[in-house]
């Protein structure tokens, strides 16, 4: 949404999705709020965290996706928990235990 925010320095970062009502949307990183407005109703169909699947790899070439590294935790969507321990792929390296370390 805006380049000059980054988020993959090595540093753990909170991160908000909030969807205000049918046009506006809200992008918060670390504090820095960020709003946008959507001309038609926004439909979410898919989330991807860190890697990505060949399809969206082809359609979209300027991300690279191959890699997460640090801890997904407090996932919410209307209220609710969405990552439970039944949603994680049996291949993929996320658990449902997030153990965080200081950073130099």
């Amino acid at each position: 949404m805006n380049n000059s925010i980054l988020i993959n320095d090595g540093r753990e970062h909170k991160l908000v999705l909030k969807l205000l009502n049918k046009d506006d949307f809200i992008f918060e990183i670390d504090g820095n709020i960020i709003m946008k407005k959507f001309p038609t109703n926004l439909r979410i169909n898919t989330i991807y965290i860190g890697q990505l699947d060949s399809y969206i790899k082809e359609k979209f070439s300027d991300l690279d996706g191959d890699n997460f590294i640090g801890c997904i935790k407090d996932i919410m969507l209307n209220e609710k928990s969405i990552v439970k321990l039944d949603h994680i792929h049996h291949i993929g390296r996320l658990t449902n235990i997030c153990q965080l370390s200081k950073r130099g």
